[in-house]
Formats: structure tokens, C-alpha cells, sequence
């Protein structure tokens, strides 16, 4: 693509302006090239892949089967050049003719730059999902204990959001495996980063059954070790987590499988009704599939119990930002945790006990060497919106889709 390297360039400096968090925007990936001219004379391009869902794929439960997904190269032109493009891409789904009711026109753009915004609406789009991230804060000891000192079941975390995630999610969402963000359900569109069954052209938001909602990536890199269960009638053995209210975080094991399902279907089933996540006949199959093998792997997942029943789950995996990946196109470089699904049953929701589990996956996370989190969660969901950013996460790209894809303006 002979005008992509000055618009990329041009793109990255813009993009560092926005939000300094983003990485540096990478060369477009292949596929159609859709390019527009502005009254300056000046030109802005774009890359469309299109791609198609087997019935057998977890992607299906955050996306369409059908994601038409837009990589824009604007280099600096801002919100002319996305209106441009985005009338170029409307002419080129004219011919390539009718979509089919399950698709979605996707894309993917910094949620910090607002002026953009007013283009993607007058397209018909709609922000359904966010990737939200964030950034670990150096462990502070709890008062009256020294550093070295066990941490209690306290939090180090900022306050501030609320996200989607699905466990083998990757960073983007029109990906082929998957499990996708929780509460985060993953939106449409995209190459999914390592470890992860996430949506496409989205990462699915974490969203939720949390207590204030959420849903991500894949798990494999992280040990098999786990805290001990701690029923109510069983010894706390030491490496158990002991919480305000009488409750236990524990590590899950394969043994907790059915329980972590019901937890997980639980969060699909209310975020399908207010975010991108679908939930199809194939779900209990597709999702007890994907959570046997994290779970087998030995995948950072977490119960939250009460008298020794589970009422909260923390699924989330290990994700590795590095040149050339997919999830450098999203993230800065590091070892990342991924938020895949979140889920606090109906009624322990109000009570702290999603913000004391994720203040314990944050530690563990961290632990493990991460330099932060992340998770897709859906804008419209009232809990995940709340809740994710008073956990201290903040959005850094917004998924824009419309469906049918035939409904893009």
C-alpha cells in the first residue's frame, strides 16, 4: 500500500497526542484497500478484512458470524478523514451486496479521541464494547505492617471502572477462538492476542454479573499452583485468602468446572442483553469447552465463596504484549493480565464482594510478574460501566459496530 507509511507516521504522532498510553500504530495488516481523497486534495486509507465464524467457534458469543472489520489510516486528518473513509467503506459494502442478518460492519479506534466521535454515530455506529486497561501502582503495605508482611485482603487498587472479560479473549474480537472479555464480553473484529478466546475485532467486555459488571484472554503461561478451598466448616489453611464477611477467594481448580460454568453463563446470559455478547444455542457446549482447557492449564481463575458456596468467579489469563503480536497493536509492551469474566451471582451483588475479588486477582496478577490488566466491558451495561472504573480501569480503545452490517450509513 503505497500511501500507508506517511499515514501511519502521521498516525502515530496523532495517536501519542490523544493518549500516550497508546502504542505505536503498526503497519495495516492485509486485506482490501479502501482509500478517500479530502477537498485538500490530500488522501486517507483504510484496510478491510472480512471474516466468517465457524457454528463451532466461541467467538460466536461475542460476535456476529459474519464481521466486516475496518483498520483506518487517517495520518492526521481527524474527524474529515474518518467521514471520508467511513462513506468510501459504505460504498464498498454496496458492492459487495445484501449482508446477511448475523454480521457486523467493526471497528476499532482510541477512545480518547472524541473527535472522531461525531463521524462514527453519523455512520450508524455504535460504541459497544471498550478495552479498557489498568496500569499496576506499586504495592503499598497496609498500615501497621511492614513490607515484608502478608498482604492483607485489603486492595492496592485505584478506584475507577468498569469492564468486560472472557478468558482466552484477545485482544480484538473477530477472533476464531474463544471465550471472550467478561462482563467483558469481546466485541466484533479482529486477531486475537495470545492466551486467549476472545471476540473479534473486539476484545468482549468484561461486564457483567459483577457486582457493578464484566468479561478475556487466554491463560496458559500462568502456574498451576492455587490457594487452598476453605469451606465453612474446614481449617483455613495458610496460602488461604480470608476476606471481610466471612468470605473465601480461593484459586480455582478442573474440579470446580461445572461451577465456574454456571458462574460463566450467568454473565453471558445478562450481558447478551446489554452488549455485543451472543448467547447461542452452542453457549453451554462452546463455553464448557473453552473453560475445561484453561482450567486444565492451569489458567488464573478465582472463586469467591461463602459458607462454602461459590457466589463470584474471576477468570483471567496471561497475556504478552511484544513487537510483531497482535496485542502490541492494543497494549504497551509487558506481560499483561486479561479480566476475561467476571461474574457475582444476583444476590450477593451490592455487597463488596466483586471489588474483594478483584482486588485479590489484581494482586495475584501482579504478582505474576503483569504491568497491569486489562478487559473489554460494554458501555451499555449498567453494572460493568460503574463498576470497572472504580476498579481503577479506564477505557483506551472503543469498538464501534453496527448490525446487520448492511445497517452501516
Amino acid at each position: 500500500m503505497t500511501v500507508s507509511r506517511g499515514l501511519v507516521e502521521a498516525q502515530s504522532t496523532r495517536f501519542a497526542c490523544v493518549d500516550p498510553l497508546l502504542p505505536a500504530v503498526a503497519a495495516p495488516p492485509d486485506g482490501d484497500v479502501i482509500t478517500a481523497a479530502l477537498p485538500d486534495g490530500s488522501r486517507v486509507a483504510g484496510v478491510l478484512q472480512r471474516q466468517v465464524h465457524d457454528r463451532t467457534s466461541a467467538a460466536r458469543l461475542w460476535s456476529a458470524t459474519e464481521v466486516w472489520e475496518l483498520t483506518p489510516l487517517l495520518g492526521s486528518a481527524g474527524a474529515a478523514g474518518m467521514d471520508a473513509l467511513l462513506r468510501a467503506w459504505r460504498r464498498r459494502m454496496d458492492r459487495a451486496g445484501p449482508a446477511e442478518r448475523d454480521s457486523a460492519c467493526v471497528l476499532t479506534w482510541p477512545s480518547r479521541d472524541a473527535e472522531a466521535t461525531q463521524a462514527l454515530l453519523d455512520h450508524g455506529l455504535v460504541p459497544l464494547s471498550v478495552i479498557a486497561v489498568r496500569p499496576n501502582t506499586p504495592a503499598t503495605p497496609p498500615a501497621g505492617r511492614s513490607s515484608s508482611g502478608t498482604t492483607p485482603s485489603g486492595s492496592n487498587t485505584p478506584t475507577g471502572r468498569n469492564t468486560p472479560t472472557n478468558a482466552n479473549t484477545p485482544l480484538n474480537r473477530n477472533t476464531p477462538s474463544a471465550d471472550r472479555p467478561s462482563g467483558s464480553n469481546t466485541p466484533p473484529g479482529r486477531n486475537t492476542p495470545t492466551g486467549a478466546d476472545t471476540p473479534t475485532g473486539r476484545n468482549t467486555p468484561s461486564n457483567a454479573n459483577t457486582p457493578t459488571g464484566r468479561n478475556a484472554p487466554s491463560s496458559a503461561d500462568a502456574p498451576a499452583g492455587a490457594n487452598m478451598l476453605a469451606g465453612a466448616n474446614t481449617p483455613l489453611r495458610a496460602n488461604t485468602p480470608l476476606v471481610p464477611g466471612s468470605l473465601v477467594i480461593r484459586r480455582a481448580t478442573p474440579a470446580d468446572l461445572e461451577t465456574v460454568l454456571n458462574l460463566a453463563l450467568s454473565e453471558l446470559r445478562y450481558s447478551a442483553m446489554v452488549g455485543s455478547t451472543v448467547n447461542r444455542p452452542e453457549a453451554v457446549e462452546l463455553k464448557r469447552r473453552t473453560l475445561a482447557e484453561r482450567l486444565a492449564a492451569g489458567g488464573p481463575a478465582w472463586l469467591a465463596e461463602r459458607d462454602g458456596i461459590a457466589v463470584a468467579l474471576a477468570e483471567c489469563a496471561l497475556v504478552t504484549s511484544e513487537p510483531g503480536n497482535w496485542t502490541s497493536t492494543r497494549l504497551p509492551v509487558g506481560r499483561w493480565g486479561y479480566v476475561n469474566c467476571v461474574s457475582v451471582l444476583p444476590g450477593a451483588r451490592g455487597s463488596g464482594i466483586g471489588q474483594r475479588l478483584m482486588a485479590h486477582a489484581h494482586r495475584e496478577l501482579q504478582r505474576l510478574g503483569t504491568v497491569g490488566s486489562y478487559l473489554y466491558y460494554n458501555p451499555p451495561n449498567p453494572l460493568s460501566s460503574v463498576f470497572w472504573p472504580r476498579q481503577g480501569y479506564r477505557p483506551l480503545w472503543t469498538v464501534w459496530e453496527v448490525r446487520p452490517a448492511g445497517a452501516l450509513r
